[in-house]
């Protein structure tokens, strides 16, 4: 005699057309078996989960959804990579100033007090304060000087424009007689700035038809 009080875990819906995996129940595809959902089928996990193990992707492959709303496997590529480690890498000369924050690169650095910037042209003469000094107790700074020739150095009829790039009372510290360079050459120099000492930009005017300018921004951080 049947036993009436037992319920199939799998069974079909009576009257309709639905399978049901009730609480116990099982559906096991066995090895080479295949569940196929074909175009315009939908398949539906409503508060389940799919473990990452039961996901057959290729090696440093990830899942990328696309217009339609199908993912599909990618590999990552350009700006930046990953392994199947899951260890991302950004690729070299793919970072730019612009990037950087606020947009500004270094000019953001310069605008929260480690550095300072200003443009020197033909006509400028005497020692200029680039970056003042700073405090006793606060110690060596470390400096990073970039230069831009914003003007062709040319001698005319006169003497093009010198530049010294130093500090107080050693005004050719790091960069004696600057006087040559073409328009967009970038030059740049580092080392220390002597605690309580300003960084000077000196100038020695050009005559006659000379010329020369310059641009200079300076990033400068405790050397301790």
């Amino acid at each position: 005699m049947a036993d009436t009080t037992y319920q199939p875990a799998v069974y079909r819906k009576q009257g309709g057309n639905e399978l049901v995996v009730a609480s116990g129940g099982t559906i096991t595809v066995e090895s080479g078996g295949t569940i196929e959902v074909e175009s315009g089928g939908i398949l539906t996990i409503a508060d389940g989960s799919v473990a990452a193990g039961d996901l057959s992707l290729a090696d440093g492959k990830i899942l990328i959804g696309g217009a339609d709303g199908v993912a599909a496997e990618q590999t990552l590529t350009g700006d930046v990579t990953v392994t199947n480690g899951g260890a991302t890498a950004i690729g070299a000369g793919k970072v730019t100033s612009a990037m950087l924050a606020n947009g500004s690169g270094l000019t953001a650095l310069i605008t929260a007090g480690l550095g300072a910037s200003a443009a020197y042209t033909k006509a400028t003469t005497g020692a200029q304060t680039l970056l003042a000094a700073n405090g006793n107790g606060e110690g060596a700074r470390t400096v990073l000087i970039i230069v831009t020739v914003d003007e062709t150095f040319a001698a005319g009829d006169g003497a093009a424009t010198i530049f010294d790039i130093g500090e107080t009372d050693a005004t050719e510290k790091f960069k004696a007689d600057l006087n040559s360079g073409t328009a967009g050459d970038v030059l740049t120099y580092a080392g220390s700035l002597t605690e309580e000492k300003a960084l000077l930009v000196t100038a020695t005017a050009a005559t006659g038809t000379g010329a020369g300018g310059i641009s200079i921004a300076v990033l400068a951080l405790p050397a301790a």
